[in-house]
């Protein structure tokens, strides 16, 4: 029986503020999960990078991750990458970061917005309490950013669409509805299709509530409006989570309509066959 060539296109290692895992750990794990690579996307919130020592752990990052594909050629492909986020809040510093040409895919994404005092990223915002009328507030600024960030910033994939609801219906259970939001939405699909920029199926909320980030209606309304690049990423952090879900997640991605996903490599998408 044919297997599935699978590749996780979002993990992160100890050069990510919110992870201490090792960068081999990871690649280790992918091994054992039979992926044929994974891409280490650590994170540079751009916000945070005032000064070239700020985003110093990125560089690190892409050599480390440069090294270990030496080192497990033909075992895994180990492909160097960057999570940019909230590159809107500081688009020379994005320009300066991504200038140094090291990263084969660059991941672009918002952890947080600038709503009334919360502007932390979201797993740390106290969600508990709020009405619908200030989560809506909220979602409607987090998707204004979306829709300035995919209009207005280059890079490769949009990771983690809807982020925002795996705290607060996953962690707070509110039970929020962005069927409000799809407008906004359509409009930031039809961005990435138009530039070239994959959708990222991430696969970190399956244990907050059930489904993948964007879920199966978002899928479905990027298939209908003509998308046809789709990654899948774990978003992991921890060893155990690379590749988590991904059997689940390429199920529904073909139930959706989708014949193929694709991965990153050498800073070109490459088409995968579901089977």
């Amino acid at each position: 029986m044919e297997q599935q060539i699978l590749f996780d296109m979002h993990t992160h290692s100890t050069h990510s503020h919110d992870s201490r895992c090792k960068m081999e750990d990871m690649c280790l794990a992918a091994i054992n999960a039979g992926l044929r690579g994974i891409a280490v996307t650590d994170h540079c919130d751009v916000e945070l990078c005032l000064y070239d020592s700020n985003y110093a752990n990125v560089l690190r990052s892409a050599a480390e991750a440069k090294n270990l594909a030496e080192r497990f050629e033909g075992r895994l492909d180990v492909i160097p990458g960057i999570e940019i986020g909230n590159p809107q809040w500081n688009p020379k510093m994005t320009e300066k970061v991504l200038s140094h040409d090291c990263f084969d895919v660059v991941l672009g994404s918002i952890h947080s917005v600038a709503y009334e005092n919360y502007s932390m990223a979201f797993s740390r915002v106290d969600f508990e309490g709020w009405q619908k009328e200030e989560l809506a507030a909220f979602m409607t600024l987090y998707f204004t950013h979306m829709i300035e960030i995919t209009e207005n910033f280059d890079f490769d994939i949009l990771t983690h669409l809807t982020i925002p609801l795996r705290y607060i219906n996953g962690r707070y259970g509110h039970g929020y509805s962005i069927e409000p939001h799809y407008p906004a939405i359509e409009r930031i699909l039809k961005n990435i299709i138009d530039r070239g920029i994959a959708l990222e199926v991430n696969t970190s909320s399956y244990a907050a509530f059930g489904t993948p980030i964007p879920d199966e209606t978002v899928l479905r309304l990027y298939k209908r409006l003509g998308g046809s690049l789709i990654t899948v990423g774990s978003d992991a952090h921890v060893a155990i989570n690379v590749a988590s879900n991904f059997k689940r997640t390429l199920e529904l991605i073909k139930v959706c309509g989708f014949d193929k996903y694709v991965y990153m490599k050498d800073k070109k998408f490459i088409p995968v066959n579901i089977i």
